[in-house]
């Protein structure tokens, strides 16, 4: 089915590395936190350290070339978070937010910079070759079963790179692969949120459109990947209601399932708990839009890196509890043009128009007959980070992964 061989690459060996160490860092939390939720800082600490002490080799030995010349778009998108977040960083300290936060927010982005530039000078592309990722295929599931087996808990950036594996599979036609991928990811899914699987079923339109572009002229596809996105528009509750029927039920996708269907039928009621996970996004959004529309500066730069909503206005008590400073100063903003917009403003509307540009570039990578299964592999990684961060924002810039895939969804270092 496939080898197990030494994978010399070093962004492969990284992937493996990384879902070793955050399986046990995720142990060790959960036996000190009584709420797994007020561990995430930290978490990504433990993340962010291990990635740059894993990739400071690369950092020491060799110098960085810098080319603004032939800057790419991806690249043009780095420079210009970095420069909105420097100018935040200097609005966040004049405004006075929560230091501690003003310098995670900072370290983030300086992070994926560091990355960024790191893979991009540093890592050879013809050493990623599409033997290289079989290889880390076999390593990668074989790791992912021991795993499941001895019941440890996955962080679901890893089940982006497995449905991202499925996809290659399909368009390679290794169906006995792709069995063998989709069953830790249906254990996973039953017990996951709904976000893993809009992942997954935009990896199945993906696909349909693949294929479909194999036979149809470029006209015909927009005109059909119009119509179905008309369809699906149109028709959402229904095709909700047939998934749901599928779902088993006592799972956490169930009851996440459920609570989605009865808001469309019903509305939101924000003094039902069992709509509280939406109302709270939703409340947020109108707290950011308020805040933005209040004056000139925030209109602008919103609040800074750093910048915090009262808590006491908000409505899920399971962020408020778990917030590191404490109710007073909530700094996560879940859906992700607000919370772009909450620490960037203006500013923030722009990085996010960006990311909708690369997200759509990737979507045309992915879909047209490209014969290099690394650069689909890489495109679809971003894409589905994307599609996943999109109602958990700060999983997107927190996560080593994204950086990455920035790097590696180039087209350039493939031609």
């Amino acid at each position: 089915m496939f080898a197990i061989k030494k994978n010399k690459n070093k962004i492969l060996q990284y992937l493996i590395a990384i879902l070793l160490f955050d399986v046990i860092v995720v142990v060790i939390f959960e036996n000190i936190f009584e709420n797994i939720f007020a561990s995430i800082p930290y978490y990504r600490l433990a993340i962010i350290a291990f990635t740059f002490l894993f990739f400071l080799p690369e950092l020491l030995f060799g110098k960085i070339k810098l080319n603004f010349k032939r800057i790419s778009n991806e690249g043009l998108f780095v420079f210009l978070w970095g420069a909105f977040s420097v100018i935040e960083l200097i609005f966040g300290i004049v405004k006075g937010n929560p230091k501690v936060y003003i310098i995670a927010d900072f370290v983030y982005i300086l992070f994926g910079g560091y990355l960024y530039l790191i893979i991009g000078n540093k890592m050879k592309i013809n050493s990623l070759t599409s033997q290289n990722l079989e290889s880390f295929t076999a390593w990668f599931l074989i790791l992912i079963y021991l795993l499941l087996f001895f019941s440890f808990t996955i962080s679901e950036v890893f089940f982006i790179v497995l449905l991202s594996l499925l996809y290659l599979f399909l368009i390679q036609k290794k169906y006995k692969l792709l069995l063998v991928a989709l069953i830790p990811f249906f254990i996973q899914i039953t017990n996951s949120n709904r976000a893993l699987l809009i992942c997954f079923l935009t990896l199945v339109l993906l696909f349909g459109t693949y294929k479909l572009s194999l036979y149809l002229k470029k006209q015909d596809r927009l005109l059909l990947i119009t119509f179905l996105l008309l369809f699906i528009v149109f028709f959402y509750e229904e095709i909700l209601t047939i998934l749901f029927g599928f779902i088993p039920k006592n799972t956490q996708l169930y009851y996440r399932f459920q609570q989605l269907l009865e808001i469309i039928n019903l509305g939101v009621d924000f003094n039902n708990p069992y709509h509280i996970s939406i109302a709270q996004r939703l409340v947020e959004a109108k707290l950011v839009l308020q805040l933005w529309l209040s004056d000139f500066w925030p209109f602008i730069f919103g609040s800074g890196l750093g910048g915090v909503i009262d808590g006491a206005l908000f409505i899920d008590p399971s962020v408020t509890k778990t917030a590191l400073l404490g109710s007073k100063s909530v700094h996560n903003i879940h859906l992700l043009p607000f919370a772009l917009i909450h620490k960037y403003g203006l500013l923030g509307l722009i990085i996010f128009g960006m990311l909708l540009v690369e997200f759509y570039n990737s979507i045309n990578y992915i879909i047209k007959k490209a014969t290099n299964t690394v650069f689909v592999f890489w495109n679809l990684v971003f894409v589905l980070l994307f599609i996943y961060s999109l109602p958990a924002a700060s999983f997107l810039w927190t996560t080593p992964l994204f950086w990455i895939a920035l790097v590696m969804k180039k087209r350039t270092r493939y031609e």
